[in-house]
Protein backbone atom coordinates (compact mmCIF):
# COMPACT_ATOMS: atom_id res chain seq x y z
CA UNK A 1 0.00 0.00 0.00
CA UNK A 2 2.56 2.09 0.70
CA UNK A 3 4.19 1.82 -2.78
CA UNK A 4 1.00 2.42 -4.52
CA UNK A 5 0.79 5.62 -1.88
CA UNK A 6 4.66 6.95 -3.03
CA UNK A 7 4.14 5.99 -6.67
CA UNK A 8 0.66 7.79 -6.34
CA UNK A 9 1.93 11.11 -4.80
CA UNK A 10 4.90 10.91 -7.17
CA UNK A 11 2.72 10.79 -10.24
CA UNK A 12 0.66 13.74 -9.47
CA UNK A 13 3.83 15.62 -8.48
CA UNK A 14 5.33 14.77 -11.84
CA UNK A 15 1.91 16.40 -13.68
CA UNK A 16 2.13 19.31 -11.76
CA UNK A 17 5.28 20.18 -12.19
CA UNK A 18 6.08 19.35 -15.51
CA UNK A 19 6.39 21.82 -18.21
CA UNK A 20 3.65 22.88 -20.22
CA UNK A 21 3.00 24.44 -23.84
CA UNK A 22 1.15 27.97 -22.95
CA UNK A 23 -1.04 29.25 -25.99
CA UNK A 24 -1.29 32.95 -25.95
CA UNK A 25 -4.45 34.61 -27.11
CA UNK A 26 -3.19 36.90 -29.87
CA UNK A 27 -6.70 36.72 -31.35
CA UNK A 28 -8.68 38.20 -28.33
CA UNK A 29 -7.94 41.15 -26.18
CA UNK A 30 -9.58 43.37 -23.55
CA UNK A 31 -9.31 46.69 -22.63
CA UNK A 32 -10.48 49.43 -20.51
CA UNK A 33 -9.31 52.85 -19.82
CA UNK A 34 -9.77 56.28 -18.49
CA UNK A 35 -10.49 59.05 -20.76
CA UNK A 36 -9.14 62.70 -20.41
CA UNK A 37 -9.98 65.14 -23.44
CA UNK A 38 -11.53 68.28 -24.77
CA UNK A 39 -14.74 69.13 -27.23
CA UNK A 40 -14.09 71.52 -29.45
CA UNK A 41 -17.26 72.96 -30.90
CA UNK A 42 -17.47 74.91 -34.44
CA UNK A 43 -20.53 77.02 -33.68
CA UNK A 44 -19.39 80.19 -31.72
CA UNK A 45 -21.63 82.27 -31.96
CA UNK A 46 -21.17 85.23 -29.23
CA UNK A 47 -23.81 84.19 -26.54
CA UNK A 48 -24.01 80.43 -27.13
CA UNK A 49 -23.22 78.29 -24.04
CA UNK A 50 -21.10 75.65 -25.28
CA UNK A 51 -21.43 71.93 -23.35
CA UNK A 52 -18.56 70.73 -24.34
CA UNK A 53 -14.65 71.91 -22.97
CA UNK A 54 -12.82 69.37 -20.70
CA UNK A 55 -14.27 66.15 -20.11
CA UNK A 56 -13.54 62.64 -18.17
CA UNK A 57 -14.53 59.26 -18.74
CA UNK A 58 -14.06 56.10 -19.52
CA UNK A 59 -13.67 53.16 -21.86
CA UNK A 60 -14.03 49.19 -22.20
CA UNK A 61 -13.85 46.99 -24.73
CA UNK A 62 -13.04 43.43 -26.49
CA UNK A 63 -10.69 42.43 -29.75
CA UNK A 64 -11.58 39.81 -31.87
CA UNK A 65 -9.32 38.98 -34.57
CA UNK A 66 -8.56 42.94 -34.57
CA UNK A 67 -12.30 44.05 -34.64
CA UNK A 68 -13.40 46.15 -31.83
CA UNK A 69 -16.32 46.14 -29.77
CA UNK A 70 -17.17 48.65 -27.24
CA UNK A 71 -18.89 51.36 -25.18
CA UNK A 72 -18.00 54.61 -23.74
CA UNK A 73 -18.74 57.36 -21.57
CA UNK A 74 -17.38 60.85 -21.32
CA UNK A 75 -18.96 63.88 -18.96
CA UNK A 76 -17.87 67.38 -20.22
CA UNK A 77 -17.54 70.31 -17.45
CA UNK A 78 -19.33 72.49 -20.54
CA UNK A 79 -19.34 76.55 -19.39
CA UNK A 80 -20.97 79.24 -17.55
CA UNK A 81 -21.93 82.48 -19.10
CA UNK A 82 -23.58 85.47 -17.10
CA UNK A 83 -25.87 86.62 -19.34
CA UNK A 84 -29.02 89.20 -18.62
CA UNK A 85 -31.40 86.79 -16.95
CA UNK A 86 -28.77 85.50 -14.81
CA UNK A 87 -25.49 82.80 -15.15
CA UNK A 88 -26.37 80.07 -17.42
CA UNK A 89 -24.43 76.55 -17.38
CA UNK A 90 -24.68 73.96 -19.44
CA UNK A 91 -22.62 70.92 -19.43
CA UNK A 92 -23.12 67.49 -21.05
CA UNK A 93 -22.56 63.45 -21.05
CA UNK A 94 -22.12 61.20 -23.53
CA UNK A 95 -22.74 57.70 -23.42
CA UNK A 96 -22.40 55.22 -25.70
CA UNK A 97 -20.98 51.85 -27.95
CA UNK A 98 -18.33 51.59 -30.21
CA UNK A 99 -16.83 49.91 -32.69
CA UNK A 100 -13.98 49.96 -35.08
CA UNK A 101 -11.30 47.49 -36.93
CA UNK A 102 -7.51 47.89 -35.62
CA UNK A 103 -4.57 48.47 -37.59
CA UNK A 104 -1.14 46.75 -35.87
CA UNK A 105 0.92 49.12 -38.07
CA UNK A 106 4.05 48.07 -35.86
CA UNK A 107 4.65 45.69 -33.44
CA UNK A 108 3.60 48.26 -30.56
CA UNK A 109 1.84 50.68 -32.66
CA UNK A 110 -1.92 49.91 -33.06
CA UNK A 111 -4.31 52.39 -35.52
CA UNK A 112 -8.03 52.17 -35.41
CA UNK A 113 -10.82 53.91 -37.11
CA UNK A 114 -14.08 53.50 -35.76
CA UNK A 115 -17.65 54.74 -35.32
CA UNK A 116 -19.49 55.55 -31.85
CA UNK A 117 -23.31 55.45 -31.60
CA UNK A 118 -24.94 56.55 -28.67
CA UNK A 119 -26.90 59.31 -26.47
CA UNK A 120 -25.87 62.53 -26.04
CA UNK A 121 -27.33 64.51 -22.86
CA UNK A 122 -27.67 68.12 -22.36
CA UNK A 123 -27.53 69.60 -18.82
CA UNK A 124 -29.21 73.28 -18.41
CA UNK A 125 -29.65 75.21 -15.78
CA UNK A 126 -30.14 79.25 -14.76
CA UNK A 127 -29.07 80.73 -11.65
CA UNK A 128 -31.89 83.60 -11.75
CA UNK A 129 -34.83 81.86 -12.51
CA UNK A 130 -33.54 78.21 -10.74
CA UNK A 131 -34.75 76.45 -14.08
CA UNK A 132 -32.89 73.33 -15.31
CA UNK A 133 -33.74 71.15 -18.05
CA UNK A 134 -32.19 68.71 -20.25
CA UNK A 135 -32.80 67.14 -23.13
CA UNK A 136 -30.56 64.22 -24.93
CA UNK A 137 -30.06 63.44 -28.75
CA UNK A 138 -28.56 60.24 -30.55
CA UNK A 139 -25.18 60.95 -32.20
CA UNK A 140 -22.67 59.51 -34.61
CA UNK A 141 -19.24 59.82 -33.96
CA UNK A 142 -16.69 58.94 -36.77
CA UNK A 143 -13.01 58.76 -34.52
CA UNK A 144 -9.64 57.56 -35.39
CA UNK A 145 -7.63 55.71 -32.22
CA UNK A 146 -4.24 55.30 -31.90
CA UNK A 147 -2.86 52.80 -29.54
CA UNK A 148 1.09 52.37 -28.01
CA UNK A 149 1.15 48.90 -25.73
CA UNK A 150 3.36 49.12 -22.74
CA UNK A 151 3.09 45.91 -20.73
CA UNK A 152 -0.27 45.20 -19.48
CA UNK A 153 -1.33 49.16 -20.40
CA UNK A 154 -1.38 50.79 -23.27
CA UNK A 155 -1.64 54.74 -23.84
CA UNK A 156 -3.58 56.02 -26.48
CA UNK A 157 -5.16 59.23 -28.39
CA UNK A 158 -8.34 59.66 -29.97
CA UNK A 159 -9.83 62.57 -32.60
CA UNK A 160 -13.25 62.53 -33.62
CA UNK A 161 -16.07 64.63 -34.22
CA UNK A 162 -19.57 64.08 -33.01
CA UNK A 163 -22.44 64.66 -35.43
CA UNK A 164 -25.77 65.26 -34.03
CA UNK A 165 -28.32 64.18 -36.50
CA UNK A 166 -31.40 66.27 -35.11
CA UNK A 167 -29.24 68.72 -33.60
CA UNK A 168 -29.84 70.66 -30.51
CA UNK A 169 -33.84 72.07 -30.72
CA UNK A 170 -32.63 75.12 -28.38
CA UNK A 171 -30.68 78.38 -29.54
CA UNK A 172 -28.77 78.20 -25.73
CA UNK A 173 -26.73 74.77 -27.16
CA UNK A 174 -26.43 75.14 -30.92
CA UNK A 175 -23.43 73.42 -31.01
CA UNK A 176 -24.29 71.13 -33.33
CA UNK A 177 -21.22 69.01 -34.65
CA UNK A 178 -17.55 69.23 -32.70
CA UNK A 179 -14.40 68.32 -32.87
CA UNK A 180 -13.09 65.77 -30.05
CA UNK A 181 -9.80 65.19 -28.70
CA UNK A 182 -9.35 62.63 -26.17
CA UNK A 183 -6.26 60.56 -25.10
CA UNK A 184 -6.40 57.69 -22.72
Amino acid sequence: MKKLVSLTVCAWSALLFAPTVAYAFDTIGVEAGAKVGAGIPLDTEPNTILGLGFGLGARAGITFFNVYAGVAGVYYFGQSKVLAGGTDTLHTLMLGVEGGYDFKLLPHFTLRPQLGLGDHEYYQSNSASLASKSSSYFYIEPAIVALVPMGNFYLGADAGTRILPAGPATTACEEGAAIRFTSG
